[in-house]
């Protein structure tokens, strides 16, 4: 299924395209063009995330830094609040659990995020 989009050209560009693409045939040729474009510029991007990711993994510093991130969650700093416990039964789940005495929740989580 195709979306319809409008899309403004600067007039000479217009003109450009309406002499060198029959009138039947410009939503494909469009729609090529920006494939074509998107693919170059995911291309591109990709090619830095490759680049950024190497230049991690020879810095000790930033590996030092992106591991210490990676074992860092939420359920920690809630942990530190003594609210959160492994579930027992599945070790991929976490119990939150606040005394009658305790903050209300709302406020709890929202102390995660100062």
């Amino acid at each position: 299924m195709a979306a319809q989009i409008l899309i403004r050209l600067p007039e000479e560009i217009a003109n450009r395209l309406k002499a060198a693409v029959p009138p039947r045939q410009r939503n494909r040729f469009v729609a090529q063009l920006v494939e074509k474009a998107l693919a170059d510029r995911e291309r591109a991007l990709g090619q830095i995330a490759d680049a950024v990711t190497a230049d991690e993994r020879q810095d000790d510093l930033i590996r030092r830094e992106l591991s210490a991130w990676g074992t860092s969650t939420i359920a920690d700093r809630l942990n530190n609040q003594g609210c959160v416990t492994r579930n027992a039964a599945k070790s991929t789940e976490w119990n939150l659990t606040l005394p009658l005495a305790a903050k209300p929740a709302k406020d709890v989580l929202a102390s995660f995020f100062r």
